[in-house]
């Protein structure tokens, strides 16, 4: 899984009124009584949304109403913990990135999310250690580990 970045003062007001509308969509979905509906899914896609806007508290939120519908899931862990260090929680960040790994100790995005904490705070040689791993484990989609 390959994401793009985009800090929000990058969008244009159709852009912001679009992922609002989806928030209000996923939150109707979210309400919805149907036992058969993922709502750890939803609540993902939600808090990826808020973390787009820069909303960290409310993706922080979503991402832990996931993990409690879902039980472990390193989209959540990985996502929750990159607003967690947009927050300036380190410690909260640093410890979804490896229950991520420690849940799949193969995935790319979560070593690479660790690699960024890492090289964010100055721990060049721990983020070395995570890129390399990075692209072991998955080189194409994360070729811009190399930059």
């Amino acid at each position: 899984m390959r994401k793009i970045e985009v800090k929000f003062e990058q969008f244009t007001q159709k852009d912001i009124d679009e992922i609002y509308h989806k928030i209000e969509t996923l939150h109707a979905q979210i309400s919805n009584d149907d036992a058969s509906i993922n709502r750890g899914k939803l609540y993902i896609d939600r808090g990826e949304l808020y973390a787009q806007i820069e909303k960290h508290s409310e993706a922080i939120a979503d991402f832990t109403n996931a993990l409690r519908c879902g039980g472990k899931n390193e989209t959540a862990l990985c996502e929750r913990g990159r607003s967690y260090q947009e927050q300036g929680k380190m410690f909260e960040a640093l410890g979804d990135f490896n229950q991520a790994i420690d849940l799949n100790p193969n995935s790319g995005m979560a070593f690479y999310y660790r690699a960024m904490f890492y090289a964010t705070n100055g721990q060049y040689n721990l983020a070395i250690l995570d890129y390399s791993k990075v692209l072991s484990l998955d080189a194409f989609s994360f070729v811009f580990a190399y930059y």
